[in-house]
């Protein structure tokens, strides 16, 4: 996995997990502690530390910049 991606396997699962939570936060209205359990999370703490790592800010944050987003559209 490291050679084909240049990441760790922990790493690549933890970016599809992000890239999934992106989406539900941008296209539904499901609670963030919804979308954690969805992608894999049992703590949402754990969660909001990844996501924060991977986006740069936290899922709220997130969810707000992509539904501002959607009305500039």
């Amino acid at each position: 996995v490291k050679k084909l991606y240049n990441q760790t396997f922990g790493q690549k699962i933890t970016a599809l997990r992000m890239k999934v939570a992106s989406q539900y936060l941008a296209e539904t209205a499901m609670t963030v502690s919804e979308i954690a359990g969805r992608v894999g999370y049992t703590s949402l703490c754990g969660f909001y530390s990844a996501f924060r790592k991977c986006c740069g800010c936290t899922p709220g944050e997130f969810r707000r910049k992509a539904s501002d987003s959607k009305l500039d559209d």
